[in-house]
């Protein structure tokens, strides 16, 4: 249906003991992509996401950023070379900077850009706030990295923050505010 795939773990739980940047991890992931696209022939998937939400998962973005040049060797195999690269660095609201950092350090490795977008409330969408707080990441990742207007900035994750309970859980995802106000903050998001 040519709808370009990215590929990734969410978590690192066993047999990885949380560690997303091991070696056994890494490789894990590598071998991933090579069975998915080399023995399954999936043409799709274009991109590999090291991990859901790196800051909250390595001590320090230099971790990070030694995790995804040790992806990026995995991803030149033979076999994968020029067929899959990395998006990144798939960060939240509280890692924003990472995206600067990310296209300031890893440009040469990161195919695309992406992020997660949850404002705090209702207000945030109304307002031109969550729209415009895209663009203003745009335009930094384009100081940092000129050749990111060849690669996509990519929207994985919204919503909004507010009722969200102490277990991470979102209770009004079954209203029709939240379903419209969602919406909207897609619209506002896709007309960087």
């Amino acid at each position: 249906r040519n709808v370009t795939a990215a590929v990734g773990y969410w978590d690192a739980r066993q047999p990885f003991d949380g560690n997303e940047g091991s070696a056994t991890y890494i490789q894990s992931l590598g071998d991933l992509v090579d069975y998915l696209v080399n023995t399954r022939n999936y043409t799709n998937i274009k991109y590999v996401i090291l991990t859901n939400e790196p800051q909250h998962r390595f001590a320090s973005y230099a971790e990070y950023r030694t995790a995804v040049q040790a992806l990026n060797t995995q991803l030149q195999r033979p076999s994968l070379a020029g067929k899959v690269s990395i998006m990144g660095p798939d960060v939240g609201n509280d890692g924003t900077s990472w995206l600067t950092s990310s296209a300031t350090d890893l440009s040469s490795v990161l195919g695309s850009y992406e992020w997660h977008d949850y404002p705090s409330g209702q207000n945030d969408i109304k307002s031109t706030a969550a729209g415009s707080q895209l663009k203003t990441l745009q335009q930094n990742i384009g100081v940092a990295d000129p050749n990111s207007t060849l690669k996509p900035l990519v929207l994985t994750e919204m919503g909004w923050f507010f009722g969200v309970t102490a277990a991470d859980d979102q209770p009004n995802i079954t209203t029709f505010q939240y379903g419209v106000e969602v919406g909207d903050l897609g619209d506002r998001k896709s007309t960087r």
